[in-house]
C-alpha cells in the first residue's frame, strides 16, 4: 500500500524564495556556526588562570599554546566559510525584495497599453528589470575589479556618455550620474528629516557622510550586468487575467572574494574550484503574485500608458 503525505516539508522548504539555490549555503552555515560556538564554549570551560600564570613563569609552560597554534588554521578557515555564507545570504535576502519588486512591476506594466499587447509586454521586461537591478544595487559589489573579472564583455562594452548595458543590452540602459543625484538627494533630505524631528538615526548620522560616487556608481554597474529578470511562457503570449498567479525569476551572478570559502561555495565560474578567474555564485529567487489588473477595458480609468504619462512624469 502506497502513502501519499499531504505535506511534504522538504518540497515546503525548496519552494521557500529564502531557500532556493541556496540550500547547501545554509546547512554550511549551520554547521559552521554550530562548531564555532562548541569550540568557543569548550575554550571558555578549560579556561584556567594558572596556566596563564605558568605560561609566562615556566619555558615549558608554552606547550599549553601548541593545541592552539595547531588549530589555528582551521579555525580561520571555518571563519572565513561562516563570513561567505553571511553574505551569500545578505545577498539571497536582497534577491527576494528585488522578485517582488520585479513581480509587481510586471503585472502593472504587462496591461499598461491596451491598444498593443506587445508593447506592454516590452514595458514589463523594461520596468521589471529596472525594479530587480534597483532592488539588487545595495547588496551588488561596489568595486570595478569585479565587474572586470565577472562581466568582462559587457563591462567592455560601456560607453563614454556614462551609460552602460544590462545583461540583457536590448532592454534599457540607464544614466550613472543620475542614479547618483538620486541616491544624494533621498540621502540629504532623510537626515534633514532626522534632524527636524530630533530623533537620532542609526543609519544616517551626517547629511554630507555619503559613500564616493565612483562607489555607489559601481554598485550600481555590477547590480545591471548581474541582474536578470525570466517570465513565463504564458506571461509573454499575453497578459495575465485578474487574479492569474504571475512567476517571476530574478537571477543575480554573486562574486565571492573570502579567501578559501569562496573556491568552496563557487557555484558558476569556469574551472570551478581551480578557476584562474574569479569565482560566483548564482543566485536564482522565484516569486509569484496574484495579477490585480483590471478586469474591464477601460481599467481603472487612470491612463497610464508611458506615452501619456511621459508628458508629466519622467520614468527614464
Amino acid at each position: 500500500m502506497n502513502v501519499v503525505l499531504a505535506f511534504n516539508p522538504f518540497a515546503a522548504i525548496n519552494q521557500n524564495p529564502y531557500v532556493e539555490s541556496v540550500e547547501d549555503v545554509w546547512v554550511v552555515w549551520a554547521v559552521s556556526l554550530f562548531i564555532l560556538v562548541a569550540m568557543i564554549a569548550g575554550s571558555v570551560r578549560k579556561l584556567r588562570l594558572h596556566h596563564f600564570r605558568r605560561f609566562f613563569r615556566e619555558e615549558k609552560g608554552a606547550s599549553y599554546a601548541l593545541p592552539y597554534v595547531l588549530t589555528f588554521p582551521f579555525i580561520l578557515i571555518l571563519v572565513c566559510v561562516m563570513i561567505q555564507c553571511t553574505l551569500i545570504l545578505l545577498v539571497k535576502c536582497g534577491s527576494v525584495y528585488a522578485s517582488y519588486a520585479a513581480a509587481r512591476s510586471a503585472i502593472v506594466w504587462r496591461s499598461s497599453d491596451p491598444e498593443s499587447d506587445a508593447k506592454g509586454l516590452q514595458n514589463a521586461k523594461y520596468y521589471a528589470n529596472r525594479a530587480a537591478m534597483l532592488g539588487m544595487t545595495p547588496f551588488s559589489s561596489g568595486y570595478e575589479s569585479h565587474a572586470k573579472r565577472v562581466f568582462p564583455l559587457l563591462l567592455a562594452e560601456t560607453v563614454s556618455s556614462g551609460e552602460f548595458p544590462f545583461s540583457d543590452p536590448q532592454i534599457h540602459t540607464i544614466a550613472l550620474d543620475q542614479f547618483f543625484d538620486l541616491y544624494s538627494d533621498m540621502y540629504v533630505r532623510l537626515a534633514q528629516q532626522h534632524n527636524e524631528t530630533g530623533k537620532a538615526s542609526a543609519i544616517i548620522k551626517q547629511p554630507n557622510a555619503l559613500a564616493r560616487e565612483g562607489y555607489v556608481k559601481n554598485k550600481l554597474i555590477y547590480a545591471g550586468l548581474a541582474t536578470s529578470v525570466e517570465f513565463e511562457d504564458s506571461f509573454k503570449q499575453q497578459a495575465p487575467v485578474w487574479n492569474e498567479d504571475v512567476r517571476v525569476t530574478v537571477k543575480h551572478k554573486m562574486h565571492l572574494h573570502i579567501p578559501v570559502a569562496a573556491r568552496v561555495l563557487n557555484n558558476d565560474a569556469p574551472g570551478g574550484f581551480l578557476s584562474p578567474l574569479y569565482f560566483a555564485r548564482d543566485i536564482q529567487t522565484t516569486v509569484t503574485l496574484p495579477s490585480e489588473a483590471c478586469k474591464d477595458t477601460p481599467r481603472l480609468g487612470v491612463p497610464y500608458d508611458p506615452a501619456f504619462m511621459s508628458r508629466y512624469f519622467n520614468f527614464n
